[in-house]
This record gives structure tokens, sequence and C-alpha cells, in this order.
């Protein structure tokens, strides 16, 4: 993953995730990228613990997150290893000196002077490389990014704060600004501009020194999107505080569609049948709409915990997994009725159907649904009860749990058998999707595939460009498979034949 870009010269360096730097010759008509990594450990990984320990125990990181230039001379922030510069001959040196921490996340020049930001558990901060290269620190707080505009360089922590005068004194700057989760400045020379954690994009206000929304029409990647479900001629997305959008182009462009529904709704789930939609609202039940999303009625009636978690519907029935078990509505949801005998784990994460049989996965396991309306622990071989995940394929049922990763249930066997080569351990899956023969995995890294009922799996995540890819949601429409995401909104990939 390319993680930073910077250009000196005619030269064009790449900072990766893991794999260190490259350079490619702009004049270069052969368009070869070459390794630029004498200095750096290519293949380092540190955990946040270990990113944050004092200069000189890890070594030097292949981990880049910032790339900066000064002249000529190309500066490199890294995850576990500080902070290095390229010298003669192609080789990194660590310049350290003087910083308390190694996970640095952002680099910025101001008037000739590097600064550094680190992140660090709470622990991190701002610091200015002086003469001598020693790092001098002008700030302690963690910081998600720095920009410098003129001789004002900002910094994001908690809300944003600035300074005029190199670091010796800062102010905070969040006049108007009604998120203070804000990751990423930019700035096109005169204005300043920042992305938020599910409020979208602010500008600074020149006048009034305050910011600015400026979010009409801005598409779903502003926000952070729980489920995705498709009809015929559309596409709909349950968001998190935003309600329910819905796209007629295949995402292309996106309407809101959460009349009806409570303010800042947290839709958890939506399920389509022909015009009629359901949502599953996290707090306030179940709202439905007759009309494509145009307008929403709740349909809540015999609902006694109204945290919906998943809402599946088995031929005319429709179900409920909450906080509070699982309800059943046999009349569209005007009517519901509790079916929570023998569900010794109520909160109801996720629902299915295997050959007419209803399986719920819940924090104490899988359950399968009797003919008596009660309910029958199927446990044994899941590598973890925590179930976040149900899908099914032919005969056989898919389990994601959290940490465990997969586990299948073939036919008629009670036992179930971890699936889990090629995944990452401790895996959280959050979603399922199936096209024939492959099954699709929506997880904490993204999004994995199966052809052979989880004997191999491969990640599938090209184009899945957002800064943290947890897949909360996936559906199926042709040969196209539509992702939800808790940071980036929706993406589409074709599946291929």
């Amino acid at each position: 993953d390319v993680s930073a870009l910077q250009a000196v010269g005619n030269t064009l360096y790449a900072g990766t995730h893991g794999n260190g730097v490259y350079k490619y010759q702009t004049t270069d008509t052969g368009a070869t990228w070459v390794a630029v990594n004498n200095g750096l450990s290519v293949g380092a990984s540190f955990d946040d613990t270990r990113a944050c320990s004092a200069p000189n125990n890890n070594g030097g990181s292949g981990d880049v997150r910032a790339l900066r230039v000064i002249g000529s001379t190309l500066y490199a922030g890294t995850k576990g290893g500080g902070v290095y510069r390229l010298d003669k001959g192609d080789t990194w040196v660590a310049v350290n000196s003087g910083l308390s921490g190694l996970h640095i996340v952002a680099l910025e020049v101001m008037s000739d002077t590097l600064y550094a930001g680190t992140r660090c558990s709470g622990s991190g901060g701002i610091y200015r490389l002086d003469s001598g290269n020693t790092w001098v620190n002008v700030r302690a707080s963690d910081v998600n990014s720095l920009q410098a505009v003129g001789n004002t360089l900002y910094a994001t922590s908690s809300g944003v704060i600035r300074t005029t005068n190199n670091g010796q004194s800062w102010m905070p700057f969040n006049t108007a600004l009604t998120n203070n989760s804000v990751y990423s400045l930019a700035s096109d020379g005169s204005n300043l501009f920042l992305g938020t954690d599910g409020s979208g994009v602010f500008i600074m206000d020149n006048n009034t020194q305050s910011w600015t929304e400026i979010n009409n029409n801005l598409p779903l990647a502003s926000r952070a999107t729980n489920a995705v479900a498709v009809n015929s001629s559309n596409l709909f997305v349950g968001t998190l505080g935003g309600g329910v959008f819905s796209s007629s182009d295949q995402g292309q462009n996106w309407i809101p569609t959460s009349s009806g529904l409570p303010s800042n709704a947290n839709v958890q789930s939506i399920v389509v049948s022909g015009t009629t939609l359901w949502a599953g609202e996290f707090g306030n039940g179940v709202y439905r709409s007759d009309n494509q999303g145009t307008n929403w009625t709740p349909v809540s009636k015999g609902i006694t915990n109204k945290f919906v978690n998943r809402l599946f519907l088995s031929g005319a029935t429709l179900y409920a997994g909450t906080d509070g078990g699982v309800f059943s509505s046999i009349d569209g949801g005007n009517n519901w009725t509790a079916i929570n005998t023998n569900l010794t784990s109520l909160r109801v994460i996720s629902i299915t159907a295997n050959a007419g049989v209803i399986y719920a996965g819940t924090d104490g396991g899988v359950f399968r649904l009797n003919s008596d309306a009660s309910w029958t622990p199927v446990n044994q071989g899941l590598t973890s009860l925590s179930v976040t995940a149900l899908g099914v394929n032919g005969a056989t049922l898919y389990a994601g749990t959290n940490g465990g990763g997969i586990c299948i249930l073939k036919g008629n066997s009670n036992t179930w058998t971890p699936v889990n080569n090629q995944l990452p351990l401790t895996l959280i899956v959050y979603s399922f999707a199936v096209s024939g023969k492959k099954v699709y995995a929506g997880s904490r890294f993204g999004v994995f595939v199966t052809e052979d009922e989880g004997q191999s799996w491969k990640q599938v995540n090209a184009g899945l460009l957002v800064r943290d890819p947890l897949v909360t949601g996936l559906a199926v429409s042709g040969n196209q498979l539509f992702a939800s995401t808790a940071f980036g909104g929706v993406f589409v990939s074709r599946i291929p034949q």
C-alpha cells in the first residue's frame, strides 16, 4: 500500500506500508520503479506500543507514513523507526535525536524548517528539527496531520490547533467546527481544508476565522456506513448517524432517503423486497418504506428491545435480531412476537436461513430455531462464541467470528470446521455475500473470497482506498459486489466470471 508521495526534481518517491521507499524517474520512458531502502528494514512491522519505543530500540522501519523535502533533501517519517534522511548513495540515515517516540504520522515543512507529528497513545507530540539535526518538542499531544499555510502551522489534535511563532505557543482553532475528530488537512496555498471522521469536509473562512461545512452533494465516502442492500433498480446504504441513502446509478450519485426516520438515525441493517424496504435502527426499532425509501413508518409493535442489529427476510417472515433477542413478524412488521425460548444469549448480531432453518449468531455462539419456536445451540468446533456474521452457500453455513476467523457447518453436521487458511490471525468478520461458487467475507482487513468452501482464501482489496478497510456489509447485484465500510463509504467491484 502506498502511503506517501513526494517529488524531488524529476524523481518521484513513493513510501509504502512495510516495503520501504521506491523511486521513479519521470524521464524514464520505461516506467520503472526502483527500491531505495538501504538503511531501512523492509518488512519490519511494529504494533503501536513498539512503534512508540525510545529511539534506536527498533532499528530502521520500512513502514513509511510521510515524505517531505527541504531543498533537494528527502525525509521519511516511519512507524517504529522515527525520521530518516536520504543521503548520497541513496542511503537512509536516522535523524532521531530528541524524539521521545518513533511513531511518525506526519511531516511538514514551513520556512525551510521540518516539523514532525507523532502519535503514541496520548503521549505523542509535535517536534521541530533545529540546527545540528536535533528535534525540539514544541507541543505535547498526539497528532493526526500537519499543514503549513504561509507562516502558520496547523495540526490536528482533538480538533485543530495552530502556531504563528514556530511552535513557541499554540492556540485552538475550532470555531464552528462540529466534529473534533479531524484526520486530514490540506491547502491550495490560500485556503485550508480539513476532513473529519463522519462529518465530511470543512473550509476555513479567512474573513470570520471560523470553519464552514462544504458537504453539499458530497458522496457517501464522507460517512460511516453500516449496511448495504440492492434491488432491481436501486442501491441502499444504512449509515451511522446519517440514516439511509439511495443510488439509482450504481453508487455514482447518492440522495438521502430518510424521511420519517429519527434524526441522526443509526441504521444497522436494511432488507429489500421489491419496492418495500425495512430498516433496523439501533435504539428506535424497525421502520418500513413502501416506496423505495421515500418515506418511512415505524413498525415495532411487540419489539421490547429496539436496539436492532440485524434484519432477515425468510419467505413471508421477517426476523429482527436485537440486543434483547429475536423477534418475528408475519405481516410485514406491523406486529412482532418474541421467539427467545432457550436462547441463552440475547444479543443477536446475525441471522440467516439454511434449507429453511433459521440460525442466529450471538455473543454466546450459534443457535438453531426448532419447529416449536425454541432454540438449540450449535457450537461444537467454533473457534469463538462471539459470532458476528452468518452466510449460506448451497448446503454450507458460514460463521464469521470476533477474533476466531471463519468456520463452516456442512449439510446435516452439528460440528463446525475452521477454514482459516490464508486468513489473518484473530480475524473479525462482519458480513458475507455469495455469487455462484464464490463466498465473500467482509472483515476488519477488507474483503476475502473463497471458491472452495474455505479451503483457501484470497484478499481482494484492490481499489478499496480507505484509511481503515473495515467492511461492515456486502451485497451482490448481477456481476457487481458492493461493500459498505466503517470509514470510507461504499465501494463497488466487478465480480470476475
